[in-house]
């Protein structure tokens, strides 16, 4: 079975929410991240998936700007006849705490044809992130 297989049936369904996908430590979540954002790429879906953003410490920007920056590219989007994807690697948000409430407003509300993936150890996040989150794996 393969362990992203709850998440390709979400995306098959096109279910609209964000959702948390627990990982047992931060290395791991980076690399399943990006083993997942491959497998998405491949796979028979992407003809009709759009990979809008993986947020993560590797980029160069600011964690606050690859908010921002998933916001423009989601809005730009939504007229597109595909579903669109956001991967968030949840550990950016462990040594600053000051995005939380970005990241919380775009989990709420997420755009139509929307779905949000939060990989990440649960020490991580705080209740008022993981309460609105459907767990996932």
């Amino acid at each position: 079975m393969n362990k992203f297989e709850n998440i390709y049936k979400i995306i098959k369904k096109k279910i609209n929410r964000s959702f948390f996908v627990e990982m047992t430590s931060d290395e791991i979540t980076t690399t399943e991240i990006r083993n997942l954002k491959d497998g998405l790429q491949q796979s028979d879906s992407r003809d009709h998936i759009n990979l809008i953003q993986h947020i993560n410490s590797d980029s160069k920007n600011t964690v606050s700007d690859q908010i921002s920056e998933t916001l423009r590219r989601t809005e730009m989007a939504i007229g597109l006849d595909k579903l669109n994807i956001v991967l968030i690697n949840g550990n950016v948000f462990y040594k600053n705490h000051s995005n939380f409430n970005k990241l919380l407003k775009f989990i709420e509300e997420p755009p139509k044809a929307l779905v949000i993936f939060i990989f990440s150890t649960k020490k991580v996040l705080p209740k008022t992130i993981t309460s609105r989150l459907i767990k996932c794996l």
